[in-house]
């Protein structure tokens, strides 16, 4: 009975030492699918995204929630090559729209995930990444994967994907979506754009933590 009971509570401990010891991601999800219209800014479109998810228990830098700025040359169709909710894209060049998201207060670094739903015949997707800091624009510490998947779908339709590291983690950032110009397409079609964020914690903030666990083991003895 005694070895029962010392095989569970060293189970439990087990548990309770990786439950103390999980990070939390301090995660941002923002997806523009169906394209609703919010308010315009200098004459230009905006849109909100369909789905904003973020880590309720860690703080924005800012309490704007992410929203894209879609430049001249776009248009919206509510149905294009048996897709719903499209933007089409009639005037190429690097800057075609804009999206902002907010991060987390602090941490050491900012990882990014871009995945973008296009119809093309020639022409791909060009991202970029201008992250602000204390309100001034980072010339440095912006490291891009590149495209990091390519799959094709239905009728030139495809899925890429981007990724980006930023250090230190930045406040916030905007993400520029353009196309490379090519006269045999000059229109494209795109469908969806997801991002994806995470601010991880800086290296003090993970020792309070690891700290915080063992601290939690020793009450426990």
């Amino acid at each position: 009975m005694r070895k029962l009971l010392l095989l569970l509570s060293l189970a439990a401990l087990q548990a309770a030492c990786s439950a103390t010891m999980m990070i939390p991601e301090r995660g941002v999800i923002a997806q523009w699918d169906n394209w609703v219209a919010g308010q315009s800014f200098d004459g230009f479109d905006t849109y909100i995204p369909d789905v904003w998810v973020f880590d309720e228990q860690s703080e924005l830098s800012l309490t704007d929630s992410p929203d894209a700025l879609v430049y001249e040359g776009v248009s919206y169709a509510e149905c294009y090559d048996g897709r719903d909710g499209v933007l089409l894209v009639n005037g190429l060049g690097y800057e075609n729209m804009d999206f902002f998201i907010p991060n987390y207060i602090g941490g050491e670094n900012k990882e990014i995930t871009i995945q973008i739903i296009y119809q093309s015949t020639g022409s791909e997707p060009l991202i970029g990444v201008s992250p602000y800091l204390n309100g001034e624009l980072m010339t440095e510490g912006i490291y891009a994967n590149g495209r990091t998947s390519h799959v094709s779908l239905e009728g030139y339709w495809f899925c890429d994907t981007f990724e980006f590291v930023v250090i230190p983690n930045p406040d916030y950032e905007y993400i520029t979506l353009g196309f490379e110009n090519n006269p045999v397409s000059p229109v494209l079609a795109v469908d969806s754009v997801t991002v994806e964020t995470v601010c991880v914690p800086e290296p003090a903030t993970l020792c309070f933590m690891a700290l915080g666990s063992l601290t939690l083991l020793r009450k426990r003895k």
